[in-house]
């Protein structure tokens, strides 16, 4: 079935309002006596264990506080230090909008987002939105050419009153809708859709110790549909498999959908007291992603199938000077990507085809461990200063298993250590109109070690292997610094009897000469919190 995208639109529209008028406090007497700050929102989601969870029944275990903090603003990237699919100058529109409320003992959270953004120079990809997100197969041709997409997300996280004198209950939504076009042609004309559910309980065993759950469902949906509109001459194209394979072919359009499911849960145990939090969660997660191509869409191409497993400990230290946190996650993905073999079947003129065999031919799987503190000296309901290091490994292990007798199979093997420190300081006494200023800046050096690719395929010399699978491995395997910086600039106000804190805010990186290439962003946006 053909998706409406304008349906979906619409349904972000309605669902939208709903959330603006949650984010919203309902009236005085529930917005809080305290005037709500970057610093102090800051420094609410760092220490609240339960909103980093896939669990909404846990947000009433922690401090809750009625707020709404929308902001807008324009993003800037350039630069050549990147990967092929990504654009090597990109440019957009942001807006996001985030609010909590109380009501009758339950808390409800929202967050509505949207960009656009104009992708230039991106190559390899005639088929997906975002050819990172785990997807081995697009198709692709080798013309350098601008993208220009839209991101619709709105998320929202509910948990109830006590229940029973025992339960929490909760539920998570997360519906995401992307719109991308490609400007030259072979031009794909993208819709992408996903909604995520995640029913959720805690169980208070007593003052201190809870027991949680959650259920996580997700549904998606990608139609990519390739057409020309300057050129009527045969096109060719590259159906990507995966490390440097690839089948050629040529053509005037095509057709494919991306369809599919996942399914999860995670599990959480935390001890609360007034002087610590302590958290520990694990989960899986299993899914599944159909490949089908041309206008049947009856006949599977390809399947990815992924295991995702997942863990994560925090424990914070509230004094009333002090503030600190240590945190510890681990993950495990595995992606096999599976190929239908098909044959022409004549005794079926629609379809036409008929599956011989499903074999896995490629396997992705990616290790990752975090661990990290961060240490708040606290002033008022916020901090004066923070600062914070985090130190995270990851380990890439791809292997594609060529199916021909005699040849050897290709690998790729990245191991990454990421060394981050970072730090903030809160200047509001002297500034012009009572004003707040909020400065930061982080530098992480990215150290890649006993890193090897090799390519067992047929072809060595292709513009698929030099241009893409090769340039792409440099830049993985490559050692280099990544500066962060942003200010924030904040003025109290007071409208109809409310007080507001209107703000500008400007951050961005830059990532220093690497190899003849390097990248930066800025990021300029104003926003209020109230």
């Amino acid at each position: 079935m053909k998706m409406n995208i304008s349906a979906q639109f619409k349904n972000i529209a309605i669902v939208f309002s709903t959330s603006c008028i949650l984010s919203i406090p309902l009236s005085a007497q529930e917005q809080d006596s305290v005037s709500i700050t970057s610093d102090r929102l800051e420094l609410y989601k760092s220490s609240n264990l339960w909103i980093n969870t896939l669990n909404s029944a846990g947000l009433n275990l922690s401090e809750t506080f009625s707020y709404t903090d929308a902001n807008g603003g324009y993003t800037y990237t350039k630069g050549d230090f990147r990967r092929q699919q990504e654009g090597k100058k990109n440019n957009g529109f942001l807006f996001n909008a985030e609010g909590a409320t109380t009501l009758k003992g339950a808390y409800l959270w929202g967050k509505f987002s949207l960009e656009t953004e104009k992708k230039r120079e991106a190559r390899f990809n005639a088929s997906i939105i975002d050819p990172f997100r785990g997807m081995p197969y697009i198709i692709a041709d080798d013309r350098s050419s601008d993208w220009r997409l839209q991101y619709y997300n709105l998320e929202t996280k509910v948990s109830t009153p006590k229940l029973f004198d025992k339960f929490y209950a909760g539920i998570g939504i997360n519906y995401n809708v992307s719109t991308g076009a490609k400007q030259l042609d072979p031009r794909p004309e993208n819709k992408y859709y996903s909604l995520e559910l995640t029913p959720s309980i805690v169980w208070t065993i007593n003052d201190k110790h809870n027991l949680g759950g959650v259920f996580y469902y997700k549904n998606m949906h990608e139609i990519s549909e390739i057409v020309f509109k300057n050129s009527y001459e045969n096109a060719t194209f590259y159906y990507l498999e995966g490390l440097g394979s690839f089948t050629q072919t040529t053509g005037t359009g095509r057709q494919r959908d991306y369809r599919g499911n996942t399914f999860g849960g995670e599990l959480q145990y935390s001890i609360q007291s007034e002087k610590s939090d302590f958290l520990l969660s694990g989960g899986y997660i299993y899914s599944y992603e159909d490949v089908i191509d041309g206008s049947y869409k009856i006949i599977n191409d390809a399947r990815t199938a992924s295991d995702n497993y997942f863990g994560n400990i925090a424990l914070v230290f509230k004094g009333e000077k002090h503030r600190h946190k240590l945190f510890a996650n681990a993950s495990y993905q595995n992606i096999n990507g599976i190929f239908y073999d098909k044959v022409k079947d004549p005794n079926d003129p629609v379809v036409g085809q008929i599956i011989l065999y499903k074999k896995t031919r490629s396997k992705f799987k990616t290790t990752q461990f975090d661990l990290g503190y961060d240490y708040y000296k606290l002033r008022g309901t916020g901090y004066l200063w923070h600062t914070g290091t985090k130190v995270t490994y990851v380990m890439q292990k791809d292997n594609y298993l060529l199916p021909q007798p005699d040849v050897a199979s290709s690998f790729q093997n990245i191991h990454r250590y990421d060394f981050d420190i970072h730090g903030k300081y809160n200047i509001n006494k002297g500034l012009p109109f009572n004003g707040q200023l909020l400065i930061g800046a982080s530098a992480i050096y990215s150290l890649a070690e006993d890193c090897e690719l090799n390519y067992g395929g047929p072809n060595k010399d292709h513009i698929v292997i030099n241009e893409l699978l090769n340039k792409d491995f440099l830049f993985l395997s490559e050692n280099y610094w990544k500066l962060m910086f942003d200010a924030q600039y904040s003025i109290p106000l007071t409208i109809s009897n409310r007080a507001v804190n209107a703000y500008g805010k400007v951050n961005g990186y830059v990532v220093p000469e690497v190899n003849n290439s390097k990248r930066a962003n800025l990021t300029v946006s104003i926003g209020f919190i109230l």
